[in-house]
Formats: C-alpha cells, sequence, structure tokens
C-alpha cells in the first residue's frame, strides 16, 4: 500500500514484453525505486525491502546477508560484439520478482530511473518449473538486458523519451543454493546465455552471478486457486 513504482511502459509497448497470467503473480518489471517494502500472497520481493535477520539454523555459513536490501550481491558482464560489466553490493539495485513452489523463476535486477540514460537491467524467466529449495540448472526461456538508453530517430523530439537499448536471448539458469521461503529465504546462483539487440545487429553473451535474500515460496499456484 502507498508504495510508488514506476514502469518501461513505453518499452513493454514497443517491444512486446508481457508477462503470462501465472507471471502476473510474480513479476512486475518497475524501473525505478519504491517507498516502501512491498510483498504478494507468494512472497515475492517488489522492492529495496529489509529482509529478515539472519537465522540461527545451524547451517554452514554462506557468506554475508545483507540487512539493507535483498540483494547481496550481483556480478554482470556482456561480451561479443561490445562489452560491458556492473559489480554491485546490492544497495543500488531493484530487485523484483521472485517464485512459486512448483512454478517458473521470473526476476529482474534494475539499477537506475526510467528517465536516466544509463538505465541498467537484466532479467530472466525459466522455461520449467522450480521447486521451492530446489538447486540445479535451468532452462531459461527469457534471457533480457537494458544497456542504457537513448532517444529514437523515429520519435518526436519534443516528446524527450528515452528508449532502453535492449536485448533479448535465452540461456540457462544455474542454482547453487536455494533456501525456500520468500524473503526469509535465499538464492544464489549464475545465469548466462545469449542475446541480440533488439534495435540492432549486435549480439552478446551474457553471464550474471547473483545472491539474494529471496527464495521460492512454499505457497504453489494451486494453493492460491
Amino acid at each position: 500500500m502507498g508504495n510508488k513504482i514506476t514502469f518501461c511502459g513505453y518499452h513493454l509497448l514497443r517491444h512486446g514484453l508481457a508477462s503470462t497470467a501465472a507471471a502476473a503473480l510474480l513479476v512486475l518489471v518497475g524501473c525505478g525505486e519504491t517507498d516502501t517494502a512491498s510483498t504478494t500472497a507468494g512472497g515475492q520481493a517488489t522492492a529495496r525491502a529489509a529482509p529478515a535477520e539472519n537465522r540461527s539454523d545451524g547451517k554452514p555459513d554462506r557468506g554475508s546477508r545483507q540487512a539493507s536490501s535483498p540483494v547481496n550481491s550481483l556480478t554482470f558482464s556482456a561480451t561479443g560484439d561490445l562489452e560491458s560489466a556492473l559489480e554491485s553490493d546490492g544497495t543500488d539495485l531493484l530487485l523484483t520478482g521472485g517464485c512459486l513452489d512448483r512454478n517458473v523463476i521470473g526476476m529482474s535486477f534494475t539499477r537506475g530511473e526510467v528517465t536516466e540514460k544509463d538505465l541498467f537491467q537484466v532479467r530472466l524467466r525459466t522455461a520449467d518449473s522450480v521447486a521451492a529449495g530446489e538447486t540445479g540448472t535451468f532452462e531459461v526461456s527469457e534471457l533480457g538486458w537494458y544497456n542504457g538508453q537513448f532517444t529514437p530517430e523515429d520519435l518526436p523530439t519534443e516528446l524527450n523519451l528515452l528508449v532502453p537499448d535492449a536485448y533479448e536471448g535465452s540461456g540457462t539458469l544455474m542454482l547453487t543454493l536455494h533456501e525456500a521461503g520468500g524473503l526469509n529465504g535465499r538464492m544464489a546462483g549464475t545465469v548466462e546465455g545469449n542475446a541480440k539487440q533488439v534495435d540492432g545487429d549486435n549480439e552478446v553473451m551474457i553471464n550474471a552471478s547473483f545472491d539474494i535474500n529471496l527464495g521460492c515460496s512454499n505457497l504453489s499456484l494451486d494453493g492460491l486457486n
């Protein structure tokens, strides 16, 4: 309630990037910060929320868990027709999305605002369902990257609109850590694959490793019906 979310509405219409009915429960791709934390019934993150404190569950230490952001770390690289890299401790990123038990994972990492030319976003959606707590390698049917923004030549200059330099492709997601529980969970892994520039001819290989305080919810779509 009361959260302010800015969406990349123009780009979604221009390139037809729309989620499925199931993903409507899972993913809202925002291009700006929200004021407060917000979660859906499935425990999906839609803000730079402060997660629960570390649990004393006797499990081995898997690295530091941020107290100020759902994202502990993100390391991104694109190679090929152009090269780009980003490394973040998560405090400047907006994490959006998540997953329900036995459903697809859909999420994005965004840095910057829709009004800024240096907008960055990497997003993924798995092709198949992932169970709460499941690890392994999964096919990624949608892998996307925003490499900043530009003003298209075919748009009237007085509109002063910026459009993401978008890349779209597919690949694989390798989850090495997955603790179920929504914002009380944890997930770490690497997504990699090939993507092509939507408004150009560049092709790149994307590699993004992440560690987030978010795991698939123990809820399932069957339980919500």
